[in-house]
């Protein structure tokens, strides 16, 4: 049995308590969007193992024009209702209700109004131009919503870019709010002591989680001179939230804050009913090793792929790496089954490991390159022999070139003078 297999299988042994839970199924999701946010919902299902579903982009941008998000719709989006109510969250990131048909947008309403499907959607009403936002307001979907779409467009500030809300980021501590960033207070304050996005007006009802003190008194708030960043409500049997930036912005990016993948993970968990954990810090530990662990993954392929094109055979490489997902997994049911300490000391084990397959990756590397530098060296000396010889043949030996002898009529002349 290969070591890092009979490791996890004592771990097993170790632990039947643990794994008496019953893991919890990942929260299935729908994101869509703008093409621009795409690979950062992407990323988040990449390393959070309680998180899957499916990605389409439903807004241009960059390379990913109109007939690609039209023909990623028709693949990949759910085809009928009761498919898209097998999900249990809707991520709206920016959308264009444009490439969204009528029949689709009361599809989604439907899934939260009657069926309880959390959601959030981004960048308070979508954009900061009429043509997106407008059509938002008035679609069905943004009642389900915590922000008054329609009342933001109308606003005196709204699309004025110098006048929206901006200034330090404040975490609500209010003790009965599910704690979504509640946990993170300190840290995140002092992370961002200046933000801003696009001004939000919760709705009656709402509960909201962070604010921006941007000093705007004139918007419809219960908190006058905060603007709503991240706020929620229940909205029949569902919950749903309203971000005020955007998936790409610094609050979202995990090298800038590195509590994001806590709170989005919060947030979607919330809107799936699921219950938070309590210890919001210590699962952000086990998070970083479950991100840290995607991270060298994707670095080490990259070192596979890169000897593999110069001949070096990665076959047993890859099947450790197999083996080591399979070690992986075992975390990942730890993880879901709420058993943290134990999913954090194996994710230890897969770490030590995967930086040991790291290096032998680059000593393969090395070995495959040693070659490319023997040919390399040969060549250079080579030719250095070959030009070197030429020029010792012709500049030094000379013997093509002696100087011709003097005639007899040459030496005359000379005498002449």
């Amino acid at each position: 049995m290969h070591p890092r297999i009979l490791t996890g299988s004592i771990l097993l042994l170790l632990l039947p308590i643990a794994l008496c839970a019953e893991p919890m199924e990942p929260v299935q999701i729908v994101g869509t969007g703008k093409a621009q946010g795409m690979p950062f919902i992407r990323n988040w299902i990449l390393i959070e193992p309680s998180i899957d579903g499916v990605i389409v982009p439903t807004r241009e941008s960059g390379s990913v024009g109109a007939r690609d998000i039209e023909r990623l719709m028709r693949i990949y989006f759910p085809r009928t209702f009761e498919d898209l109510i097998s999900y249990d969250f809707l991520f709206l990131a920016q959308v264009d209700m444009a490439f969204i048909s009528p029949k689709r947008q009361q599809w989604m309403y439907d899934a939260i109004a009657e069926h309880g499907l959390g959601g959030v959607n981004t960048r308070s009403v979508m954009s900061m131009q009429t043509w997106w936002s407008t059509p938002w307001a008035e679609s069905v979907l943004s009642d389900a919503f915590p922000n008054e779409a329609m009342a933001v467009i109308r606003s005196s500030i709204y699309g004025v870019s110098i006048t929206w809300p901006s200034g330090p980021l404040v975490v609500e501590d209010d003790e009965t709010l599910a704690p979504v960033a509640r946990p993170f207070k300190d840290r995140l304050e002092d992370l961002f002591p200046g933000y801003g996005g696009l001004p939000t007006i919760p709705r009656p009802g709402s509960k909201v989680h962070t604010w921006i003190r941007s000093g705007i008194r004139d918007l419809s708030s219960p908190r006058p001179g905060y603007t709503a960043h991240i706020f929620e409500w229940q909205y029949n049997d569902a919950v749903t939230f309203t971000f005020m930036d955007m998936v790409y912005d610094n609050f979202w990016r995990s090298n800038i804050n590195p509590f994001s993948l806590d709170i989005i993970t919060n947030v979607m968990w919330r809107g799936a009913h699921r219950e938070l954990p309590e210890d919001g810090l210590k699962v952000h530990v086990l998070r970083d090793r479950l991100a840290y662990y995607q991270q060298e993954k994707t670095a080490v392929i990259s070192v596979f792929d890169f000897a593999e094109t110069f001949g070096a055979n990665t076959v047993d490489l890859y099947r450790e790496l197999e083996d080591l997902d399979e070690e992986k997994r075992l975390a990942d049911d730890l993880y879901l089954s709420a058993e943290f300490d134990e999913a954090y000391q194996q994710m230890e084990i897969v770490i030590d490991e995967l930086n040991k397959l790291s290096d032998n990756a680059l000593k393969l590397k090395d070995q495959a390159l040693l070659w490319v530098y023997v040919i390399e060296y040969l060549a250079v000396a080579g030719t250095s022999m070959v030009c070197g010889g030429v020029l010792w043949f012709l500049m030094i030996k000379r013997s093509l070139y002696r100087e011709a002898g003097v005639t007899r009529r040459q030496s005359m002349r000379h005498e002449d003078y």
